[in-house]
């Protein structure tokens, strides 16, 4: 069997058994997903490609078992991963919304007008035709990153659903 042939095959078993460790192996996470099959299949950090690939060719049952451990592991730290930086992401609002009742700041509501404004006017121009058909894609770009700002924005005053929704699964705890 030649090599690269034996090359997708022990990485089509790996899509079966594990996917999301499969996805980072095409992508920038594949060293890591390297290392961490090395460790946890080996029990050699330092193992290779053509180690792993090598020993998934005669893979028996514990090895599998091994991988979807792997698996398991993997998106359990995605998960954490993923609740940290939302935890990150209110813990940023809220001190902005502490530091603006403090201070009583209206920059933020001067803001928010403003991108308003921006966002359906530039919205409104191109419906109703009035933008030059020459900077149609300009326009695009700019509601674009208006629409980013825009919902930014009311997030700050009003919320968010997703924080709604942790609030609500919290307090059924």
């Amino acid at each position: 069997m030649d090599k690269k042939h034996n090359n997708h095959q022990w990485k089509d078993l790996v899509s079966s058994v594990a996917p999301t460790l499969a996805g980072m192996l095409g992508g920038p996470l594949a060293g890591v997903a390297i290392s961490m099959m090395a460790e946890k299949m080996l029990d050699d950090p330092q193992a290779t490609e053509e180690d792993i690939a090598t020993s998934l060719a005669s893979a028996r049952v514990s090895d599998l078992n091994k991988l979807k451990s792997l698996e398991k592991d993997i998106r359990l730290q995605l998960r954490e991963l993923g609740i940290r930086e939302n935890q990150l992401i209110y813990n940023d609002k809220s001190d902005a919304r502490a530091r603006h009742a403090q201070l009583r700041d209206k920059m933020p509501g001067v803001l928010s007008i403003l991108l308003t404004l921006g966002f359906f006017g530039v919205l409104a121009a191109m419906i109703f035709g009035q933008a030059d058909p020459a900077n149609e894609s300009v326009l695009q770009v700019m509601l674009g990153a208006l629409s980013t700002a825009w919902i930014g924005s009311m997030q700050f005053f009003f919320g968010t659903t997703q924080s709604s929704r942790d609030k609500t699964r919290w307090l059924a705890r």
